[in-house]
């Protein structure tokens, strides 16, 4: 739009110099017409730079969601925010970066309210962009932490009809979620067996080691007898060290998988006892 602004001002500014000075001639009408192609195109590459960094900055608060540093990355999106909101798209790409890190720091009702409106404003619907369908995904967990599982579904099936099969893997969590949710534990445990390669090919380590932890959790659901079994014991150490914000978005509104995550050392460090707002915070 800046771009926009500068080209139409220029031109604007060659026509009153025509009427201004009309015995100028063409080289003077010429010469502002110049000046004002010149001061379009400086324009747009300020216009393309500036969306550049946004872009850049964007991935850096990627990195630090993926890093598990969430607060240094709502801080960080926040400010892009208010940096993007000439960019509809890039701003609902920013406000959805916002609402995952909300989600896993457990604040589902905030972190529902930025997903929704980045769906209703439609930006991210593009079927050639990767981010409709992790949308959808995040809409899915958010319905289902406010225990609303049958929209949850609804949401995660929309993401598992679009997803291409080398990115099958993203669905396998919130599949393995729904599924104990509902006292589905054999079915949790086939999706997080079947899954587990394709989620390692598109999961990062803090997701991965959930998904250790709920297949952990399966196991001891199915029988008990596996609390302390050789392959809980190898599941746990293949999630730990535990790093901050791991597990908080689902232990935050589950508590018998918050239970299990506490009685086997799980707890992110840091982390306040029963201190919810700290989480939140």
């Amino acid at each position: 739009m800046r771009a926009t602004s500068a080209f139409t001002g220029a031109a604007l500014l060659s026509g009153m110099l025509a009427y201004l000075l009309p015995g100028a001639g063409l080289a003077v009408v010429t010469g502002a017409v110049g000046l004002a192609v010149v001061g379009g195109v400086f324009a747009v590459r300020r216009t393309a730079q500036r969306r550049s960094h946004l872009i850049r900055v964007n991935d850096d608060a990627v990195a630090l969601i993926n890093s598990g540093r969430l607060r240094e990355a709502c801080s960080t999106l926040d400010a892009l925010a208010g940096e993007a909101r000439e960019d509809p798209a890039l701003h609902a790409l920013i406000a959805y970066n916002r609402g995952v890190a909300t989600l896993r720091m457990g604040d589902a009702p905030a972190a529902l309210s930025m997903l929704e409106a980045v769906a209703g404003s439609r930006w991210l619907n593009d079927p050639e962009l990767p981010y409709r369908e992790l949308l959808a995904l995040a809409l899915s967990q958010a319905y289902w932490s406010l225990g609303d599982p049958g929209t949850a579904r609804a949401y995660l099936d929309t993401a598992r009809e679009t997803l291409s099969p080398a990115r099958a893997g993203l669905t396998v969590s919130m599949e393995a979620v729904l599924a104990l949710s509902m006292g589905q534990t054999p079915l949790a445990l086939r999706v997080l067996r079947e899954g587990r390669s394709a989620a390692e090919g598109v999961l990062v380590a803090s997701q991965l080691r959930t998904l250790r932890v709920l297949e952990a959790f399966a196991l001891t659901r199915l029988d008990p007898a596996h609390e302390h079994g050789d392959e809980v014991r190898r599941l746990l150490d293949g999630a730990r060290p535990v790093q901050p914000w791991d597990h908080v978005g689902l232990r935050s509104v589950w508590p018998e998988f918050d239970a299990f995550c506490r009685i086997h050392g799980l707890e992110a460090p840091g982390e306040h006892r029963g201190d919810r707002a700290a989480w939140v915070a």
